[in-house]
C-alpha cells in the first residue's frame, strides 16, 4: 500500500469511497466538498492505494494559517482494520511537519465509528468536546460527535 497526495484523476474513486463509507444524509455534503478540494489551495487530499485502486482517503483543510482540520477520512470496508486510517493520519501529520506548520490540528469523529476515534488516539490526538446529536442521521438517529485536538 502507498499513501500519496490525491490528484483530480482520483476524484471518481474517492467519491465512490465516500458513497459507501458515509451515511446517505451526509454523502451529498461530502461529495460536494471533495469536488471543490482540488480547486482550493487550503485543502490537501491524500489517498491510500493498493494495486492501482484507491482504498482510503483523507484530507487536511487549513482553516487559517494556525488551524488545520483533519477530515473526510474513509477506508474501503474490505480493507478496514489494517492500519490504513492511521497511516493516512500519519501522512497528514508528516505533511504538516515538513511544511513547518506551527498551529493546532483538530478533527471530529462520530461515536458510531469507534475506529475513527482510535486512529486519532494512535497519532497523538486528545478528545476535547462532545456534541450530542450534532450530525445528520447516520442510520440510527442523530449521532454524537467527539472533537479531537493535537
Amino acid at each position: 500500500m502507498d499513501i500519496r497526495r490525491a490528484t483530480r484523476d482520483d476524484l471518481e474513486q474517492i467519491i465512490t469511497l465516500l458513497r459507501y463509507g458515509f451515511a446517505p444524509a451526509v454523502q451529498p455534503i461530502l461529495i460536494e466538498d471533495i469536488q471543490g478540494t482540488f480547486e482550493e489551495t487550503s485543502c490537501i487530499p491524500f489517498v491510500a492505494v493498493t494495486d492501482g485502486k484507491i482504498i482510503g482517503h483523507a484530507r487536511i483543510r487549513y482553516i487559517n494559517p494556525d488551524k488545520a482540520h483533519f477530515g473526510s477520512l474513509v477506508v474501503d470496508e474490505v480493507h478496514r482494520n489494517r492500519g490504513i486510517a492511521t497511516a493516512l493520519s500519519n501522512a497528514r501529520l508528516t505533511y504538516l511537519r515538513e511544511n513547518n506548520f506551527q498551529g493546532i490540528a483538530y478533527s471530529d469523529a462520530v461515536s458510531l465509528h469507534p475506529y475513527s476515534q482510535q486512529q486519532l488516539f494512535c497519532v497523538g490526538f486528545s478528545p476535547i468536546r462532545v456534541h450530542l446529536g450534532s450530525l445528520p442521521d447516520h442510520g440510527a438517529g442523530p449521532e454524537t460527535s467527539v472533537g479531537f485536538l493535537r
